[in-house]
C-alpha cells in the first residue's frame, strides 16, 4: 500500500467508526428522552420520589422504556384523535429506530476491507445471521459514514419530540396538535409557531 493510499485508508476507517460511534451514542438519547418524559408523566400523576422511578427504569432497555411510554400516554392523557394518531406515529418511529439500531449494534462490521485492486474503503460491509424455517439466513447490507450519521441525526430529532411531546397537555390547556403534526413524509414534526402556516395533520 503507497503512502496515499494508506493515507485515504486510515482516513476513511476512522470516518467510519467516528460515524458508527455517533449512531451509537446519539441512539441512546431517544432511551433517555423516554425515561425523561416517563418520569414527568408520572410526576404529573402524583409521583413525589423521582427515584421511584429510577429504581423503576433503571436497567430496561429501549423496547420495554417505548412500552411504558407508549401505555402512560395513554393512560394519562386526554387526546383527540389527530393526537392519537401524531403519539402512535411518534411510538412507531421510535421503534423503527429500536431495530435499526439492534441492526447497527449485533451486525458483524467490516471496516476498511476491500477487494485487492479497490482503493476505496468508505463503505462498510455489515452480516447478521438470522434462522428461520428455511434454516439459516445471512442478511447483509453495506453503509457509508454519511448513512450512520444520518440515523444518528433523526435518533436526536426523534428523541427531541419524544421528550416535550407528552408535557404539552400538562401546560395548561396546550393541545400537541396546535404543535405537532404528521407531516408530508409521513412523520412526526413541529409545526411552526405561525397558525396559518401549519401543515396539515391529517
Amino acid at each position: 500500500m503507497t503512502p496515499d493510499l494508506k493515507e485515504k485508508y486510515d482516513h476513511q476507517e476512522q470516518e467510519l467508526y467516528a460515524a458508527i460511534g455517533k449512531a451509537c451514542v446519539d441512539f441512546e438519547h431517544v432511551c433517555h428522552a423516554l425515561r425523561t418524559a416517563i418520569l414527568q408523566m408520572l410526576q404529573a400523576h402524583g409521583l413525589v420520589n423521582q427515584k421511584v422511578s429510577q429504581v423503576m427504569m433503571a436497567e430496561l432497555t429501549a423496547q420495554p422504556l417505548l412500552s411504558i411510554y407508549q401505555a402512560l400516554i395513554a393512560e394519562t392523557l386526554v387526546l383527540t384523535e389527530i393526537e392519537k394518531r401524531i403519539c402512535d406515529q411518534l411510538c412507531k418511529q421510535v421503534k423503527g429506530l429500536i431495530e435499526r439500531r439492534n441492526g447497527i449494534i449485533h451486525a458483524t462490521w467490516f471496516v476498511g476491507w476491500a477487494g485487492c485492486d479497490d482503493t476505496d474503503f468508505s463503505e462498510a460491509s455489515g452480516h447478521k445471521w438470522k434462522r428461520g424455517k428455511s434454516g439459516s439466513i445471512i442478511r447483509g447490507e453495506k453503509q457509508e459514514a454519511k448513512d450512520f450519521l444520518l440515523f444518528a441525526e433523526e435518533c436526536l430529532e426523534t428523541a427531541n419530540h419524544v421528550m416535550f411531546l407528552p408535557v404539552i397537555p400538562l401546560l395548561g390547556d396546550h393541545k400537541i396538535e396546535r404543535n405537532y403534526c404528521i407531516n408530508s413524509e409521513g412523520k412526526v414534526a413541529r409545526l411552526p409557531s405561525d397558525d396559518s402556516e401549519k401543515p396539515s395533520s391529517s
